[in-house]
């Protein structure tokens, strides 16, 4: 009876390290899948974020052009409005 418990030890023993190992295994690999995901992950949201800027670059190119024509067509206007912004951001510095 006590070869059999012994044995019946040995076998449940193994069957642990057997499932240690599987475990292991699995958590390996669940590692590996979620690095390679973040990885696709980051390189989608670069890519995304370069086209975003490039826009971006883009509509501020267009809008100092047509800040420029403006002042060109309306020097007048244009200084005066720059005037009126400057009294402005000086009565607001002196508080």
């Amino acid at each position: 009876m006590a070869t059999n418990r012994m044995a019946s030890d040995a076998t449940s023993k193994d069957q642990l390290k057997e499932q240690v190992s599987v475990v292991k295994d699995d958590l390996a690999e669940m590692g590996h899948l979620a690095k390679h995901a973040a990885s696709e992950t980051i390189h989608d949201v670069k890519g995304k974020t370069r086209e975003m800027l490039e826009e971006k670059k883009g509509q501020a190119h267009e809008m100092e052009d047509k800040l420029l024509q403006h002042v060109r067509d309306r020097p007048l206007q244009s200084v005066a409005i720059a005037a009126g912004i400057g009294i402005v951001l000086g009565f607001l510095s002196r508080r």
